[in-house]
């Protein structure tokens, strides 16, 4: 009897869903089985990952296929021999939208970010990325990781208040920048927020880019 590998199995549950009947942004998903695949080859990883950023996430919207991608990318966080970084970093992008519209607050529900439709929509898409990818990224935080991957782990930590109490001991334990960021944003979270002038806005999106910067440079 063959074997089945498990790159094998991950495609027939890959192609068994129906994509085409799926969108992303640019119209019907049926393109997506093959990128994610590509993601597993090292000589195409850079130009499937920049794809799949553009059509399950495009410029912070995000899409039917991409609720049904999260689990598919999340398993694939658990194999990939390259670019895990990269795919901790698309999944938060995934369960926050965008992550600059929370700093310096921290992540917290309750915000309206559009008719109760969508709202509803993100709130999925968030339960799904915290449930299913939040003990991977803790995983990925400590032991025989890349510091990248490392890095970008203990940072995505600080997006999920709600399991600080699996988090804050790994991050309190870390003399690495992005864990002190983490715990900025899990501290923020639990304090009001303030009305922004549009200045106070754009000084907060530029600081993000910059201590980000300074954190994976």
């Amino acid at each position: 009897m063959a074997v089945t590998t498990w790159k094998e199995e991950f495609e027939v549950r890959l192609r068994v869903v129906n994509w085409n009947k799926l969108n992303h942004a640019y119209g019907k998903a049926g393109d997506v089985p093959d990128l994610l695949l590509q993601l597993l080859e090292p000589e195409r990883f850079e130009g499937a990952m920049y794809q799949v950023w553009g059509n399950l996430y495009h410029q912070g919207s995000r899409y039917e296929a991409t609720s049904v991608a999260v689990p598919f990318l999340v398993e694939l966080l658990e194999h990939l021999s390259q670019g895990r970084a990269e795919m901790v970093n698309y999944l938060v992008a995934i369960a926050l939208g965008d992550p600059t519209s929370f700093y310096p607050f921290g992540f917290r529900r309750g915000l309206p970010k559009g008719d109760d439709e969508s709202d509803d929509f993100e709130d999925e898409l968030y339960e799904r990325v915290q449930a299913s990818a939040f003990p991977i990224f803790l995983r990925l935080s400590g032991g025989e990781v890349e510091l990248k991957t490392q890095k970008m782990a203990l940072w995505s930590l600080g997006w999920f208040p709600e399991r600080e109490n699996e988090s804050r001991s790994v991050l309190e334990e870390s003399n690495v920048s992005a864990a002190h960021f983490a715990l900025e944003m899990l501290d923020n979270a639990k304090q009001p927020m303030r009305a922004r002038s549009e200045e106070e806005e754009e000084r907060d999106f530029d600081e993000f880019e910059e201590r980000i910067s300074e954190i994976f440079e």
